[in-house]
């Protein structure tokens, strides 16, 4: 005699004879289990992939937010500088990777490249400068056109070029040398 109150699929032993099994009663196969999880996979797999492709999206945006924020810092650090020039005249250094002025309190401001490093005075004012190439310096006569001595300077225009990981910006600007002789 069978101890088991199933006798076959889909059917159930009751006192009052055999009825038909309730759907809520069955099981799953092993076929219909393993269909499930395949298909939960595939779509845990995609939707691992979206998160992971908004997260490298976000990582950039912010990396690249940072960097566009300390270079234009770094570059209105400079132009507010090199507006105090105290003359064109007092211009001791410039190349086109470095300018040495005396500003209008009579000190003495050097900005240059040093590796990827842009110093003023030998302090950090900005990283991740791509070299060669970071600092691009270049001096304008009144004309527009390229100084050759600091008699003729009236506008200095600074170009900062950084990089990070796959982030790179290009900032630019000029200022106008204020005291003339």
């Amino acid at each position: 005699m069978y101890n088991t109150r199933r006798l076959l699929a889909g059917f159930t032993l009751t006192p009052k004879g055999m009825k038909k099994s309730s759907p809520l009663l069955r099981g799953f196969t092993l076929i219909e289990s393993v269909i499930v999880m395949t298909i939960t996979s595939i779509l845990l797999m995609i939707f691992s992939t979206y998160i992971s492709e908004t997260v490298s999206a976000w990582s950039f945006v912010s990396n690249q937010k940072k960097l566009s924020s300390s270079t234009h810092s770094a570059l209105f650090k400079m132009v507010k500088e090199i507006k105090r020039i105290k003359s064109n005249a007092s211009i001791t250094t410039y190349t086109s990777t470095e300018v040495e002025f005396i500003d209008i309190d009579d000190e003495i401001v050097n900005f240059s490249q040093s590796g990827e490093a842009l110093v003023r005075n030998n302090d950090l004012l900005l990283n991740n400068l791509q070299t060669p190439g970071g600092l691009l310096i270049s001096y304008l006569d009144a004309n527009g056109g390229v100084a050759t001595g600091t008699a003729e300077m009236r506008v200095v225009r600074i170009r900062l070029s950084t990089a990070k990981g796959k982030g790179k910006v290009v900032v630019e600007s000029a200022a106008r040398i204020r005291n003339l002789e």
